[in-house]
């Protein structure tokens, strides 16, 4: 009756198993995940669904299924009337399937819980299916988080909320809602009772919906869970939300991550805390609020003892606030995670939580990453991981540790057989304590990512560590990054690859590694089908190797981020790389900036150099449509970087015309790309297609005033702007009064760069 297949299987082992299911005749409750369908598959499941009228739960997870094989599973489902969960998690549905998914959805009437995060469905796709949820008053769980869905949704999820008042979940998060949108949603959570859990985060939202979010959370006392991290409240809206929780009773997670709290709202989430005696989970990273609010939150901990994890990253914590946080984790002995990342601890203060820590045996994840700790406290960090022999992941990167130390906290580590996240980048390791690593690793056969990156290690200390992962299966992601291992170790790494093939991310940025041993991994890549994300950066790769790379992109469909910038490619090898791309629909970051060869050596810049580049490089138009074409199947990109290939202004324009489909980008590199006034239409066009741009930078091209004021005229309807490179053209003051404009709206921006321009004493 039941039958779950949750873990990566050989295709030819999943169609063994699948040809076996087409003889049930029962079956009630059938999930698969990590497994990608096939048209082979998708065949063989809408089989078995037509042979299993009564199914109650159906799930496709993680299963990179595309539009047409959906299709197929979705039309046999409508011969279902029976279902109660309909999950289909992490794929890449777009909204060509969405009548389809109306159809099962309204067919059946009794669904209690509908799951599609994680895919490409636009506002039209949405509307589409929250019209087939209409008719369904049986609802407890919908989640539509980590799409593409705008406003313009709301009034239709609204209904559907309105139509389900048991509703206890509700996840839409990581959308472009903004606060119009949330608003309505947050009005129709007004009308119900009974939610325990409301996830929001990442959806641009602004005050104008904080007393609506308010309202919704006062008319729901029995929340356990809220996530409203990564927007864009103001102080007094956060007071508003943060005030109404002191009425739920129940509250066991608060995300409140980059959430720009400040000391007042700091003191509400204090009094929350001491009220609600029973939380377990606290993501405070990355706000605004002083030293002081920060201290205030982490000493109402000390009031309570239920606390399993704590995320109090990019806080600004100094020594001086290591006793408060040592004695919140004394008082909560069962912490399971913390996270005090990127903050300015140094020796003493890592030296205090240490020994803290020591008083617990519980804790399963520590990350004190980007601090300024150094040996001094390498002791008592090697005691605390010793005392928690259940350790699973360990992030010990950017610090000050020397080789002295780190051999101690990995030595403490081979008295531990759980971890499963090893990460010691940035740190000082040189060949001689390699084998203490080796050591570590032998003891974690488990080991699913490994992180040595930006280190002092050389080929012999990375084949000797790669050598120790030879005999393992379970290896997800390995990041080798900015260590000199050479193609001489490159025999050892594609061993590594050869062995471990479900590697999802393997990162071999700036290596010393040449064609040859590029081609030997790719080639022991070309054995994979699980890789979401490839980084070949700064090497001195040459066309020899595009057909390789460009097999081990098209094998792997689930592929999610790119880099193969900085490299001595030419424009036949981007444009065989390019078209490989075209193959895929799942990326969110692509980086072909400089992939092409430099004019001479001088212009190569050094690794770790900012995010304006420097450089000339000659592809032709036909590698600028290749990538123009690449672009236009991947509409969930995020991050994109095509600087410093001296495109023509048509290779610009078709550029520029493809990124017009896309609504999810937050960083856009245009750099040195031939970008004239005649290509600046689309480039406003592109800005106005994408309202939660952090980073554009369109510096070194030939735009004029004509040019720069429709960009920037589009750019004065975002607020959300970080960085803005439009230096190096030709920008006069006839465009200042435009750019001024976008100065205004962008309250955040942190750096702004107009030098190299005609602007004279009134523009400026």
């Amino acid at each position: 009756e039941k039958l779950y297949l949750h873990s990566k299987l050989q295709i030819k082992v999943l169609l063994n198993i699948i040809n076996v299911l087409l003889e049930f005749r029962g079956l009630k409750i059938f999930e698969i995940s990590d497994n990608h369908i096939t048209d082979t598959v998708a065949g063989y499941l809408s089989s078995i669904i037509s042979s299993n009228a009564q199914l109650t739960h159906f799930g496709i997870a993680s299963g990179n299924i595309q539009d047409n094989n959906a299709i197929r599973v979705l039309q046999a489902l409508q011969n279902v009337s029976s279902l109660q969960e309909l999950s289909l998690k992490n794929n890449s549905i777009s909204d060509k399937a969405a009548h389809d998914i109306a159809a099962v959805v309204s067919r059946n009437t009794k669904l209690q819980s509908v799951n599609f995060d994680e895919n490409d469905l636009k506002t039209g796709g949405v509307v589409v299916i929250a019209n087939g949820l209409k008719n369904i008053s049986s609802l407890t769980s919908l989640h539509l988080g980590n799409n593409r869905i705008t406003h313009e949704a709301a009034d239709d999820i609204a209904e559907v909320i309105s139509s389900n008042t048991q509703l206890q979940e509700l996840d839409i998060s990581k959308n472009v809602l903004q606060g119009t949108g949330i608003a309505t949603i947050a009005k129709a959570l007004q009308r119900i009772s009974t939610l325990m859990k409301l996830y929001i985060s990442d959806n641009n939202i602004t005050n104008e919906a904080a007393d609506d979010i308010a309202a919704a959370l006062s008319c729901n006392a029995q929340l356990q869970e809220l996530d409203m991290g990564l927007n864009l409240f103001k102080a007094n809206g956060l007071v508003s939300i943060t005030n109404t929780l002191l009425g739920t009773a129940n509250l066991r997670v608060l995300g409140m991550q980059r959430s720009k709290i400040t000391d007042e709202a700091a003191d509400s989430i204090a009094e929350i805390i001491l009220h609600k005696t029973r939380l377990q989970e606290l993501n405070f990273s990355n706000n605004c609020c002083s030293i002081a609010g920060i201290v205030k939150v982490v000493q109402a901990l000390q009031h309570i003892s239920t606390l399993t994890k704590l995320y109090i990253a990019k806080s600004n914590l100094t020594d001086e606030a290591a006793d408060y946080v040592a004695s919140a984790i004394v008082c909560n002995k069962q912490v399971e995670v913390l996270d005090i990342s990127s903050n300015k601890l140094q020796g003493n203060g890592a030296m205090i939580i240490a020994r803290a820590l020591k008083c617990i045996c519980t804790l399963k994840e520590l990350n004190i990453s980007n601090n300024d700790i150094d040996d001094t406290a390498a002791n008592l960090v090697a005691a605390a991981v010793y005392c928690n022999t259940q350790l699973r992941e360990l992030d010990i990167s950017k610090n000050e540790f020397q080789v002295a130390g780190v051999r101690q906290i990995l030595k403490a580590l081979q008295r531990i057989t759980t971890l499963v996240k090893l990460n010691i980048s940035n740190v000082n390791i040189t060949d001689e304590a390699a084998e203490e690593v080796s050591a570590a690793l032998a003891c974690n056969t488990r080991l699913q990512e490994l992180d040595v990156g930006f280190t002092k290690l050389k080929s012999r200390g990375i084949m000797h560590i790669a050598k120790c992962l030879h005999n393992r299966a379970d290896l997800r992601v390995l990041h080798l990054q900015r260590n000199k291992s050479t193609d001489e170790a490159s025999y050892d790494i594609a061993e590594v690859a050869s062995c471990n093939t479900n590697l999802r991310l393997v990162n071999f940025r700036d290596t010393c590694l040449t064609s040859p041993g590029i081609v030997r991994i790719s080639k022991a890549l070309q054995s994979i089908n699980t890789l979401t994300s490839l980084n070949l950066s700064y090497n001195n790769i040459t066309d020899e190797a595009a057909n390789d790379i460009a097999a081990v992109i098209s094998l792997n469909a689930q592929l999610q981020e790119l880099d193969i910038s900085n490299n001595n490619l030419q424009a036949t090898g981007l444009t065989i790389i390019a078209r490989a791309l075209k193959n895929i629909c799942t990326l969110t970051k692509l980086y072909i900036d400089r992939a092409v060869e430099f004019s001479t050596a001088s212009n190569r810049p050094k690794s770790g150099e900012s995010e304006v580049h420097h450089g000339t490089a000659l592809p032709s138009n036909e590698a600028a449509y290749s990538i123009a074409a690449a672009v236009s199947c991947n509409a969930r990109l995020r991050k994109i970087d095509v600087s410093e290939n001296d495109f023509s202004t048509l290779g610009a324009m078709k550029i520029a015309q493809t990124l017009r489909g896309i609504f999810t980008l937050t960083k856009l590199f245009l750099s040195n790309s031939n970008i004239t006034d005649d290509v600046a239409q689309d480039v406003a066009a592109v800005i106005s297609c994408n309202t939660g741009l952090q980073v554009l930078d369109i510096s070194k091209n030939h735009l004029q005033h004509t040019g720069i004021t429709p960009i920037a005229k589009a750019l004065q309807g975002i607020n959300t702007l970080i960085k803005l490179y439009i230096s190096n053209n030709s920008i006069t003051d006839e465009a200042a009064e435009d750019i001024a404009a976008v100065l205004m709206c962008n309250s955040e921006l942190r750096l702004f760069d107009i030098s190299h321009n005609k602007l004279q004493a009134t523009g400026a």
